[in-house]
This record gives C-alpha cells, sequence and structure tokens, in this order.
C-alpha cells in the first residue's frame, strides 16, 4: 500500500520541472502523514528506487552529463544523496521490534532462496507455485510492519497455503524452520 502510495506521488510530481529542494520539501511534508518510521522508510525507498530508474534511463541517452549541464541529472543527484541521509537518520529512531535495512535484505534475500528452493523441487503443479512465490514475495511489502506482526502474517499465510493444499505441512515447517535458524535474533515471540 505504502510502496503505491510512493509510485503515484511520483507519477504526479514532474520531477524534471521543479528544483531539488522544492521537491525534498514536498517529500518531507509527504511522509509526515506516517506517524511511523518505517512507513516512511519505505516511502523514501521506493522514491529512491522510482528516481534511480528514470536516472538511470535519462543517462543512456543524455549528451549533457559529461558537461555537467544536465538539470535532470544534478537534481537526480541531489536528490538521491539527501534522501539517503534521510533513510540513515530514520534507521536510527527504529526500535529493536522494527526491520532495520541489513534485516529487511536478509529476510528478502532468506525469502528468495525460499522460493528458488521450491521451484527446484517443484510444487505439484505450476499454479501452486505461482501462488506460492506470490504470497512469499508479498511479505516484501510488509516491513513496515513490527518483527512480531510481520513473522505472524507469515505464519498465517503458510497456514492459509498449507491449509489450501498450496503447500504440504512438511514444507510449512521447513521453511518456519528455515526462517527462525536464518534470522533467530530478529524473529520476536
Amino acid at each position: 500500500m505504502i510502496k503505491r502510495q510512493a509510485d503515484d506521488y511520483f507519477n504526479r510530481e514532474s520531477t524534471e520541472l521543479i528544483s531539488a529542494d522544492l521537491f525534498l520539501n514536498d517529500v518531507k511534508n509527504y511522509v509526515l502523514r506516517y506517524d511511523d518510521p518505517s512507513a516512511r522508510i519505505v516511502f523514501i525507498e521506493r522514491i529512491i528506487f522510482l528516481l534511480r530508474n528514470k536516472y538511470d534511463r535519462h543517462l543512456l541517452h543524455c549528451s549533457l552529463h559529461e558537461s555537467g549541464s544536465c538539470r535532470f541529472v544534478k537534481f537526480s543527484e541531489s536528490v538521491l544523496l539527501y534522501l539517503q541521509y534521510e533513510l540513515r537518520k530514520l534507521e536510527n529512531v527504529l526500535s529493536s521490534a522494527d526491520f532495520k535495512l541489513y534485516e529487511r535484505n536478509d529476510f528478502n534475500l532468506t525469502l528468495k532462496n525460499i522460493v528458488d528452493g521450491m521451484n527446484i523441487i517443484g510444487i505439484d503443479n505450476l499454479f501452486d507455485y505461482r501462488t506460492f512465490r506470490k504470497e512469499i514475495e508479498e511479505m516484501n511489502e510488509f516491513y513496515f510492519l513490527n518483527k512480531k506482526i510481520w513473522h505472524q502474517l507469515l505464519l498465517g499465510k503458510l497456514v492459509e497455503m498449507a491449509g489450501n493444499n498450496v503447500i504440504e505441512a512438511s514444507v510449512y515447517s521447513e521453511i518456519i524452520l528455515s526462517v527462525s535458524n536464518a534470522h533467530p535474533k530478529s524473529i520476536v515471540a
């Protein structure tokens, strides 16, 4: 939901026509809508992702970049630098119950390995694999939740998939064990 809001926000803003200062002030004001620092982080990370993609695509065709006279390159570099700084500040105010960036990256890798492993050993049919992959990848959208709630959501998704015969109960247990073993200090009971 927050990523979708960031997408809508980014698409509304005409980043090529306003100054970096105006854009940054607008972003800072917009993220104040979220009380939770984790939600602010998700929003800012998405803006960074979208701007980096636009910046990379722009560089492929920019003839002014080498001379240092491209306004969009200057704008993007200024905004990206500042937003990275804002992310570091927000990370410092997170509680131990919230996901830090390195924890999200670790969990993403663990979940990716689980999905890849299921593709290798195979789930009975392609529909079940796609359902499984979609449900697991969707967990990336919920890092604004604290660790305990996130873990409960993951458990709920796995129980539902086991109940719907998307995965077997033994696979459910292996996934829980795998996540718990990979991140014992990150899972709050």
